[in-house]
């Protein structure tokens, strides 16, 4: 997030968040962030703290609270759930890839909604076997092991080779493996 702040305030916001308007009867009845949670809450923080950012208009450096009083958006009006997280995983996909926490976050919440693997796959644009392994994460590693892969210590391809073990051995595997790094 700091990375992405310091990019703001010196050249600027670059790409707009992309939220859903849903109406009725012609009336707003709700905005929701489809995509550009890091920027918003990073244009928050640079807001709260009244920093000094970019205005790239005016060529010039103008306070936080006065350039982002209002935030540039791309508007998509009375779009269902799908339609939202394709365009969210879409933008993910052309900006910073998710993280394997929120990789997982993603597909328990769309599980938890129902959605079917095929439809999982197309939200996601990933295999079959991806879906799988990720579903898995919690259910099937060692907590030690799926706490480190949440924290980013543990790699996801070694995760996916822990369920490839029969479980009964996945706790040995990962003490044998934690304990090799520490050797080298």
């Amino acid at each position: 997030m700091e990375e992405l702040r310091t990019s703001i305030k010196e050249v600027g916001l670059i790409h707009p968040l992309a939220v859903r308007i849903s109406t009725k009867d012609e009336e707003i009845t709700s905005i929701e962030l489809i995509s550009g949670e890091r920027r918003f809450r990073s244009l928050l923080w640079l807001v709260e703290n009244d920093e000094e950012v970019y205005d790239r208009d005016q060529d010039r450096m103008v306070s936080a609270k006065e350039l982002y009083e209002t935030v540039p958006c791309c508007v998509h009006y009375d779009i269902d759930d799908e339609k939202a997280l394709r365009l969210a995983c879409d933008e993910n996909g052309k900006t910073k890839s998710l993280s394997v926490a929120e990789d997982i976050a993603l597909v328990e919440r769309l599980v938890r909604m129902n959605y079917s693997t095929e439809q999982i796959i197309a939200i996601t644009g990933q295999h079959a076997s991806w879906v799988s392994h990720t579903v898995n994460f919690r259910k099937k590693l060692p907590l030690k092991a799926f706490e480190m892969l949440l924290e980013n210590k543990l790699a996801r391809s070694v995760a996916v080779n822990m369920l490839s073990f029969p479980e009964k051995d996945r706790e040995a595997l990962l003490e044998a493996a934690i304990a090799h790094e520490a050797e080298v």
